[in-house]
């Protein structure tokens, strides 16, 4: 039929997000079961091009706070700290627009 795709839908093999994949192929593999250190598809060696997931190469995993440079600076921000500052300003200005509304309606 015409716009179908030859193979079907693999998602069940398709590696998640924090499965590690060959760099050289993209195939899912384990470096620790692979005995010679080299990708079983592909040959290309984990010493060089070790397997990473999508979600470290693209950063979700790097949770490791900032270091201040000196001991005067500011003191290191967390997720839980920022995330607190977002909702304080989201309530504070949501609170600020619904105000002006309320004067707004009442003129």
């Amino acid at each position: 039929m015409a716009g179908e795709t030859e193979e079907p839908n693999k998602t069940a093999t398709r590696p998640g997000l924090l499965t590690p994949v060959c760099m050289g192929c993209g195939e899912a593999c384990l470096p620790h079961r692979q005995p010679d250190g080299t990708c079983h598809h592909c040959g290309t060696s984990f010493r060089d091009r070790p397997p990473s997931s999508y979600a470290s190469m693209e950063g979700f995993l790097e949770f490791w706070p900032t270091q201040v440079p000196d001991g005067e600076g500011c003191p290191e921000r967390t997720l839980e700290s920022r995330t607190l500052e977002r909702w304080l300003a989201f309530s504070f200005s949501t609170g600020v627009i619904l105000l002006g509304l309320l004067a707004m309606l009442r003129t």
